[in-house]
């Protein structure tokens, strides 16, 4: 989870909501890699935005397989632990 990427997307979708496309039905899909950050992003989007909060969609990658949305925000998180492999790889340029 990562609350500066949490801030920026809400301040995304808050932009959006103002700029006439609250009459919009499913308007917003938010995909995001990591389920607390998804669930993070409902729980306040259902407190910031109350019903208008029906029109955002937000889910993990698998969860939006196969459907589309006239608008994605893709919330990428980067885990600071050290004990997942692919991120103590090091950089390679070629």
């Amino acid at each position: 989870m990562n609350k500066n990427e949490l801030t920026l997307v809400l301040n995304y979708i808050n932009i959006l909501l103002n700029n006439d496309l609250r009459n919009c039905d499913k308007l917003i899909g938010i995909i995001t890699t990591y389920k607390k950050q998804a669930s993070k992003i409902k729980n306040i989007c259902r407190k910031r935005f109350g019903k208008d909060a029906e029109k955002i969609d937000v889910g993990t990658v698998d969860k939006f397989q196969g459907q589309e949305r006239p608008i994605i925000i893709l919330s990428t998180v980067r885990s600071h632990t050290k004990s997942i492999g692919f991120l103590k790889n090091p950089k390679v340029i070629l």
